[in-house]
């Protein structure tokens, strides 16, 4: 009988490897073709990588070409994971403020898929993000964050920089690493009380790890898809470089909560980290369930260290640039704030309203040098709708600042540095909806407070110098390097006194 069987057996067999050849190829398919009704594609995406071969060097010129084409809003895949550009102010408002409990989750990021570096306030989603930011805000408010007292600690890291400064004696001068670190020393002073010394060694081995972090993410996105990519030989992706220096930034904040722990026991929460450590041990007194633990702790003051010192910094350099680009501009900035202040002191909080135009620069500067021009990704968590498309679970959200901040519908010579245009005609500040250099809804910058306040007391210090470039017939470029953020490249400049 089993002689009889054997033929049939034989001959079935090619015909069943087909059949499962076949539902396995369908199943493949079925399972990465595109879902029905998302956003139309720019064009058509590469096998396994997606659009992600696509997005090289000129990303943002890319993505405008793409904008062109295609509309405000359009799908990508990042490799196998599906992500929905948006590039219109009016599809953010409608996505992180009006459907904000749709579009307000955060995609993992190579980083934290590491355990010692998750947590805390950027990569957290859902209750544990909620608790962390909660506190965060509440916190710096206590501290004083955008009033006097603020302005009193970022004042004094102003003098320290204007000293410097003056000690160049009009010399060229590479000011990123003062910058970085008179920029570092007031967030420094709210998390920790304390300041650092300008050459201190532990200041100059974290912006050296930051500096070099900040290099490394560029062009990493292919890490968040692909994670497995650190174990390949070599470090072709910066993997290994990146979770390197993250732990050397992450050591030098949990240096200093380590040794604030010792100190916390009758302490009056005259810093953040001490206010975290009181407000941890009531919830925990009071059996209240909380995320308030060390790991969070230690990443958010990570988080607030780092996003505190890079952005604020970078804008300063901005800052600088153009004003040796623009002596016109620069001239009109010094003269506003001698007619109103005079020149005998530092300006302060208190005078922010009255310096109009060195606020509608700041303005030009943040919105033209954009320095965060893809904001920080958001994720969907649950199927919705947008615009009449559907909007997949899991879908990771690129808000697109880039192109709202350079609109030509809104700005008319987006491309043109021209700080009126944030001024009426009685030399008012006028502040459209649509700028949003900090992003809107409930992901928006928890530092933006801060940043503003050091923006103005920082430029209008260095402003009562005549900044002058190093080569007068060889100005420093305006293209910025893109990278995490999108920076000047290096240059020097001359700070000379005006009298």
């Amino acid at each position: 009988m089993l002689e009889h069987m054997l033929p049939s057996i034989i001959s079935v067999s090619p015909l069943l490897y087909v059949g499962v050849f076949i539902l396995t190829v369908y199943v493949i398919w079925d399972k990465n073709r595109p879902p029905r009704n998302i956003p139309q594609f720019p064009v058509k995406p590469y096998p396994v990588l997606g659009h992600l071969p696509m997005l090289g060097k000129d990303t943002l010129g890319l993505l405008k070409e793409w904008r062109k084409t295609t509309g405000d809003i359009y799908s990508i895949y990042m490799g196998p994971k599906l992500a929905v550009v948006l590039s219109s102010y009016q599809l953010l408002k409608e996505a992180f403020i009006k459907n904000g409990d749709y579009f307000s989750d955060r995609p993992h990021r190579f980083v934290d898929t590491d355990e010692r570096f998750a947590g805390g306030l950027i990569d957290t989603s859902g209750p544990v993000w909620k608790e962390q930011r909660g506190v965060a805000i509440s916190i710096l408010k206590k501290l004083g964050m955008g009033k006097n007292v603020m302005g009193e600690k970022v004042n004094r890291e102003v003098k320290a920089y204007l000293e410097y400064l003056t000690k160049t004696k009009g010399e060229p001068l590479d000011a990123r690493p003062l910058t970085n670190a008179c920029v570092s020393n007031v967030i420094g002073a709210v998390l920790t009380g304390n300041r650092l010394e300008l050459d201190d060694p532990q200041l100059i081995t974290f912006f050296e790890a930051l500096d070099q972090q900040v290099k490394n993410m560029q062009g990493t996105s292919i890490l968040r898809v692909f994670p497995w990519l650190k174990y390949l030989p070599g470090d072709l992706f910066n993997a290994k470089a990146l979770l390197n220096n993250e732990e050397l930034l992450t050591k030098f904040c949990s240096n200093y909560i380590n040794k604030l722990r010792e100190t916390h026991e009758g302490s009056t929460g005259e810093n953040f980290i001490h206010s975290y450590l009181t407000e941890e041990k009531l919830r925990k007194e009071s059996s209240q369930e909380t995320t308030l633990n060390n790991q969070n702790l230690t990443m958010v003051v990570s988080n607030l260290f780092q996003a505190g010192s890079e952005t604020t910094s970078t804008t300063l350099m901005w800052v600088m640039l153009y004003a040796i680009h623009y002596p016109d501009i620069q001239r009109k900035l010094y003269e506003e704030m001698k007619e109103t202040l005079g020149t005998e002191r530092l300006p302060n909080v208190e005078d922010r309203p009255r310096l109009k135009y060195v606020n509608a620069y700041l303005m030009e500067t943040q919105r033209l040098a954009n320095i965060a021009p893809l904001g920080l990704p958001h994720l969907c968590p649950k199927t919705t709708n947008l615009r009449g498309y559907t909007i997949p679970a899991g879908t990771i959200i690129l808000p697109h600042l880039y192109a709202i901040l350079h609109d030509e519908k809104n700005w008319g010579d987006p491309m043109v540095f021209r700080p009126q245009r944030f001024l009426d005609d009685e030399g008012n500040l006028v502040v459209p909806e649509y700028f949003i250099p900090f992003s809107i809804g409930r992901r928006n910058c928890v530092g933006e407070a801060l940043a503003k306040l050091e923006l103005f007391l920082f430029t209008t210090g260095i402003i009562q110098f005549q900044l002058l470039p190093e080569d007068p017939d060889n100005l420093p470029s305006l293209n910025p390097i893109f990278g995490i953020t999108c920076s000047p490249k290096p240059y020097k400049i001359r700070f000379v006194p005006r009298h």
